[in-house]
This record gives structure tokens, sequence and C-alpha cells, in this order.
């Protein structure tokens, strides 16, 4: 969400980087205590396993001192058991239920309306929560119909006082795209972003550690602070690297530009 008057920016961790170490609780809790030890300070608790329930993401916060934000929850329960989503958020303190992808409703400009008009009875509960929902984007969103993005069917079509946006900075540029000039001019939509890199390897493009690639993250980081974004997340959907070395380099880097609390 936007920072009123910040001087820093909040850096978090996106747990569907590190899916296969969160499958069971005990996993779960070691993976946030290696997080921590890395440094970040805010979690996406995404990708985790059907064991790792809201109380055992409290216990983890609550150990480790992580604060998770944002979360990706399944569309499924997002539309089918709105009510107990919105209590298990609570309960381990966290304001905004993501959903990470489209699915089949990605394939069209009318698809991304359905969307919008599926998810408005869960947003409906869960904006009277005090809540908010948040889309995160890929490629697909930035296809055109008759000079419009996809996208544009999904926003003309919620209501964008719940509704926010994950913005990934990635597939942004991957879209062609000018990131920096999108992220400013659609600050008010956005919840957070996300951080991966782009390099080129044999002639096709690639996920990197962030700021190993070919981004101009100097320049994205000023348009976040110009913009007021100021949660910020690490996602790494594919990693050469041990997942928890990528996780440490792409902290590093950016915690070295001095733009990060």
């Amino acid at each position: 969400m936007r920072g009123s008057g910040m001087e820093k920016l909040k850096l978090g961790a996106q747990f569907f980087t590190l899916r296969d170490f969160t499958k069971t609780p005990g996993d779960f809790m070691r993976t946030m205590h290696r997080i921590a030890d890395i440094g970040y300070k805010y979690v996406q608790v995404s990708g985790v396993g059907p064991d790792v329930k809201a109380d055992v993401i409290k216990k983890a916060c609550d150990e480790t001192g992580l604060s998770c934000y944002i979360t990706h929850t399944p569309f499924a329960r997002i539309i089918d058991d709105t009510d107990a989503v919105i209590e298990e958020h609570k309960k381990f303190g966290c304001n905004i239920i993501g959903l990470g992808s489209a699915g089949d409703y990605s394939k069209s400009y009318d698809g991304f309306a359905r969307l919008a008009q599926d998810l408005a009875p869960a947003v409906e509960k869960i904006k009277k929560a005090g809540m908010f929902f948040s889309y995160h984007n890929h490629w697909m969103e930035f296809e055109k119909l008759d000079g419009k993005h996809y996208l544009s069917a999904f926003i003309e079509n919620s209501d964008m006082e719940a509704v926010k946006l994950t913005a990934d900075v990635y597939w942004l540029h991957f879209s062609g795209l000018n990131e920096c000039k999108w992220l400013e001019e659609n600050a008010k939509y956005i919840s957070c972003t996300h951080f991966k890199d782009l390099g080129v390897y044999q002639g096709k493009q690639t996920i990197v550690e962030v700021m190993t690639g070919n981004l101009d993250y100097p320049a994205i980081l000023e348009s976040c602070k110009k913009a007021g974004i100021e949660y910020n997340f690490v996602e790494l959907d594919t990693t050469t690297m041990d997942p928890f070395k990528a996780m440490k380099l792409s902290y590093d880097n950016l915690m070295a530009t001095g733009y990060f609390e």
C-alpha cells in the first residue's frame, strides 16, 4: 500500500520461492527462522502445505518477529470459504488476502471481467472486515483487445476501494511495458511489488536473483519510493541456486542500495 511520507521502503520474502521447504508445520517454522536470520522483516505466505494452518503461521510470526503482510490463497477458498479465510488472516495479523493468478479466466478480456464478477461477493465480505484483496499480475493481463489491456476489464469490474494489485516488475517488463512508468501511474492500486530479475541464457529470457540481471533496479526502487509503494517482496519463481542462498543474495543486493529500512 502507499506509504505516507515514508523515508525507507520495506523488504519482504515471498514464500513461493521456498515452497519446497514449507510443506509441513516443522518445515515452515524452520524456514521462517532462516528467513528472519537473513534479515527479512516481512513475509508473504504462499505455496505452503495443507497442514500449515493459521495457528502455525501465528506461532512462527510470534517466534521470529516476522510480519505476514499478504498471502496467496487458493481461488476456491477465497470464493467458497470466504468467512473462514478472513478469520484465519485475522489470527496471524494479515490484512491482505492475495490471489496468485487468474487461471482459465486469463485467456480473454471477458475472462478478466468474469474474474472480477465472480470475486465480487468475497471482496464485499473482505471489505466489510476492513481488509483488502490483491491480485498478482503475470504477462497475460497485458494482452490487448481493441487497444485495451485485459487487466482493464478486471479493474473496471472491481471495487477498487477493496481490490489492489500485486505488481510484479519482472512480468511488467516482460510484457513490454515501462515498469517504472507503470508503477508510478498505477500506484493508487498497488498493495506491494514482487521483485525478481531478468537474465538471458542461450537466447531465452530467464528469472535470476535480484540485481544480477538486466532490469534497472535503481530506477525501479526510485519509482517505488516516488510513488509511495512501501512493501516489496523478493519472489524467485525459479532459481539455479539453493533457494535460501538466492533469497540472501537478493536481500543483500537490495539492502546495499540504501532504499530499505
